[in-house]
């Protein structure tokens, strides 16, 4: 919860007002450099929503990854073991969304992956969507309103990623192209990271 708030409440501009640089190049930094961005401590102490993780979840993570019993034993010490339930990898509830498409494996890329937040801000609150797409992405978000009546409440949605493939140069692995996905109330702004990683 405590990385979820930090997360979810940083910001990408520096002091100056402008937007947080790369120190190796000076072009304007991604979230591959800065991550979420800069921990803004105030805001942290009232992120308004929460994406909550527990130990299971991550193990459960590592089950979705094909981990055999051994190698989770690794970070578990065998406190833990894969529970009964399925999830896909994309769907670990982190408060950011990385998407890789092999444009080898597959002519057009579409995943839809689910999140579930926890309203920790007052009851009877909305908080809509507002949806930064990387280039050359569709990023479809249902619902798009969100409307808790109590304060903990969870709910629940799903976000839907199309892309069609791109041309890589000769010299390219990759190209990755950056956007966000924020909840607002007009109070509070849950923002997200998103990376999508066309190779």
């Amino acid at each position: 919860a405590i990385k979820s708030a930090l997360m979810t409440t940083a910001t990408v501009i520096d002091n100056s007002g402008s937007e947080i640089r790369d120190g190796a190049t000076t072009k304007v930094s991604t979230p591959l450099c800065h991550g979420a961005g800069h921990v803004n401590l105030e805001a942290a102490l009232d992120p308004g929503l929460l994406y909550d993780l527990g130990v299971q979840d991550y193990v459960d993570f590592l089950c979705s990854l094909n981990y055999a019993t051994k190698e989770l034993q690794v970070f578990t010490k065998g406190k833990y073991s894969c529970s009964t339930r399925y999830i896909k990898p994309l769907d670990l509830n982190y408060p950011a969304f990385s998407l890789v498409f092999n444009q080898n494996i597959s002519a057009k890329y579409f995943a839809t992956v689910a999140r579930t937040v926890k309203n920790v801000g007052a009851a009877n609150s909305v908080y809509s969507v507002h949806v930064s797409a990387p280039k050359g992405v569709s990023v479809n978000v249902e619902p798009q309103k969100l409307i808790f009546k109590l304060k903990n409440e969870r709910l629940s949605y799903k976000v839907t990623f199309k892309a069609s493939p791109i041309n890589l140069q000769p010299q390219q692995d990759f190209i990755n192209g950056f956007g966000s996905l924020t909840w607002t109330d007009g109070r509070h702004n849950v923002k997200s990271p998103i990376v999508f990683s066309w190779l």
